[in-house]
């Protein structure tokens, strides 16, 4: 069984894109380009899902077809789902991923403007 404890978040499903079950995904690391597979938190457990198919829509963002999801429907179960990878691959990106961030303070000038929450 895969724990979160073994896991960092590298995205986030946003979107369903168009009617054949793919979707677009924000990534903050580089290692969703090479991945055979992401990992969703499906009511508590994480689930790995093979990807089909990837692309680039922008330079933040992918397209992405896991297999078994073949509908919109059934992408759009998906949608607002955190993506997550192994961390072992964490080592290999060459982008620190954003959760690194989250309750890091923000500072402008020596006066605290906020803390990092998401």
């Amino acid at each position: 069984m895969i724990t979160k404890e073994e896991l960092f978040q590298a995205g986030k499903i946003t979107r369903t894109h168009g009617v054949m079950g793919e979707m677009v995904c924000m990534g903050n690391t580089d290692v969703l380009d090479e991945c055979a597979y992401l990992v969703l938190n499906m009511d508590g457990l994480f689930v790995p899902f093979f990807i089909a198919s990837r692309r680039y829509q922008n330079n933040t963002s992918w397209l992405i077809q896991l297999e078994g999801i073949e509908s919109e429907q059934k992408a759009k179960n998906l949608v607002g789902k955190e993506i997550f990878l192994p961390l072992a691959w964490q080592e290999d990106a060459e982008q620190v991923s954003y959760a690194y961030f989250v309750d890091f303070e923000v500072y402008n000038n020596n006066e605290l403007v906020g803390t990092i929450v998401e």
